[in-house]
């Protein structure tokens, strides 16, 4: 499209200038036309967006004269770093960026702050309505002077129109309010039409007032994500302006924005042909994906209007019976609720509605049942793990009690009666395996006992009294040995003189 035909995304390169803050005056276009601007953006696809963007506008050189005077060239440009973010709400969706703008002239380099914010929602079923506020921020210092940036609100409408044969026109309005200009007025029209499954055509007209060229004529054809477009915009002052423009798409759309987009097709279609319960049926998976979507919520408005008017007994007890078929309860009593309005004396919504309650009421009893199983399976599941790290550890007497109630919680568990009895038989193990150690000690402690009265006897009292303290060490509850030490020590001890 051209860079003027709406006139909701671009003015005339005369108040484009003038927006951007270049000098009037002396300066004059060394080799018009060579305007090139670039501009760079990375989006993410989510419920909320962050965006990042990058846009540089480098003008042709400029022979700079001052009283027929040559003062050299300049290269103004301008360039501007933006960061955004945007979330859904109740009403539509809303948006905010910060950018940093910095602006090269003859001589001098300035540089600015500022806040882009927006807001926008559904009008009726194909329309949509957006209010903005632009370059709300500090002024932009250039040399020793300082130029407020062109603050200006923005207002429009837009809505689309779809024809036969893959056809559709989208049509804009836009007020724009600067706070140092005059008000300005911009409107748009385009007309797309699909051929085939990958070629797309598109034929555009826009108008734009108090702007040099108020009228632009554009067209542009677009296949697999590479589009090319033409403008043509007349102009008495400046002369009539050809643009081309060729933009490439390339990279694949998530597997969950593929979906959406279809799921929303597929929904439009079931409503142009009246089949309100499978248009609900695909919005509720759609939604599921992208619950703010302003699409989807714009359908959801659409097919429950539809759904309101559609009061016809035989298309709701249909639609009770499909919901029935899914499972959904609540869907299939509130169209059955629906018939008893319409007709009270309906005995086929009377038998439908007490059907819904045997089942549910069976519903509830088998999901109580089932909660209970549930959660004797994680007991279970529970216990055996800790009878399991008990024997990890050879905690048996702890492992046998965890094993037996097991096997109280499932009696026929054969893994708890056969651990039962491999722990009871470890405990066994153990208890023989302690008494031999003891046994042992006791029969060491009694060894050493009689090597300790056999020097006590000798008079070797130091060596004594080691060797009853090992027995004592070896056999803890011998009261003889216990006394043997105590002689020992008490003669051993220092006497006073």
């Amino acid at each position: 499209m051209g860079e003027r035909y709406s006139g909701t995304r671009r003015g005339c390169r005369r108040c484009l200038a003038k927006n951007l803050g270049f000098p009037r005056g002396p300066l004059r276009r060394a080799n018009p036309g060579q305007r090139r601007l670039r501009s760079t953006g990375l989006a993410v696809w989510r419920a909320e967006t962050w965006a990042l963007g990058v846009t540089h506008l480098a003008d042709a050189p400029l022979a700079i004269t001052e009283e027929g005077s040559d003062l050299g060239t300049a290269h103004p440009s301008e360039s501007v770093v933006s960061v955004g973010y945007a979330r859904p709400l109740g009403f539509g969706s809303f948006g905010v960026s910060g950018k940093y703008v910095r602006q090269v002239t003859f001589e001098e380099v300035g540089t600015a702050y500022a806040v882009d914010a927006g807001v926008q929602g559904p009008v009726g079923r194909l329309g949509e309505w957006g209010v903005s506020l632009a370059n709300a921020g500090t002024e932009l210092s250039l040399g020793s002077s300082n130029t407020k940036l062109p603050l200006v609100i923005r207002s429009g409408v837009a809505g689309s129109f779809s024809l036969r044969r893959n056809g559709i026109i989208l049509g804009s309005g836009q007020i724009d309010i600067p706070a140092d200009d005059h008000l300005r007025l911009r409107a748009g029209v385009e007309y797309g039409q699909t051929m085939g499954n990958d070629w797309k055509m598109f034929l555009r007209t826009g108008y734009a007032s108090e702007t040099a060229a108020r009228f632009t004529l554009g067209a542009g054809i677009e296949r697999k994500g590479l589009a090319v477009n033409y403008s043509f915009s007349p102009s008495e002052d400046l002369g009539a302006a050809n643009r081309i423009d060729l933009r490439w798409r390339f990279g694949t759309p998530l597997a969950q924005e593929a979906r959406r987009t279809a799921l929303f097709s597929q929904a439009r279609a079931a409503l142009a042909t009246g089949q309100v319960t499978e248009a609900e049926d695909l919005l509720a998976e759609a939604r599921a994906l992208s619950p703010r979507s302003l699409e989807g919520h714009r359908l959801q408005q659409e097919t429950a209007l539809q759904l309101a008017e559609t009061m016809d007994p035989a298309a709701l007890l249909e639609q009770a019976r499909r919901a029935m078929a899914k499972g959904d309860m609540a869907g299939a009593e509130l169209a059955y609720r629906k018939v008893l309005l319409v007709r009270p004396d309906n005995t086929d919504a009377q038998k439908g509605l007490q059907k819904i309650s045997a089942l549910l009421s069976a519903q509830r009893t088998q999901e109580a049942r089932a909660a209970m199983i549930r959660a004797k399976d994680r007991k279970i599941q529970a216990t055996e793990g800790r009878a399991r790290d008990a024997m990890k550890r050879g905690e048996w007497e702890p492992a046998l009690g965890h094993w037996r109630e097991l096997l109280a919680l499932d009696p026929e568990n054969a893994t708890a009666g056969t651990e039962i009895i491999r722990c009871q038989k470890a405990l066994v193990q153990e208890t023989q395996s302690r008494t031999l150690e003891t046994e042992a000690r006791r029969a060491e402690g009694l060894k050493k006992y009689e090597e300790g009265r056999t020097v006590y006897r000798e008079g070797n009292l130091s060596k004594a009294k080691a060797l009853f303290e090992e027995a004592v060490r070896l056999d803890p509850t011998n009261k003889t040995y216990r006394r043997a030490l105590d002689r020992a020590r008490q003669e051993a001890a220092p006497r006073a003189p």
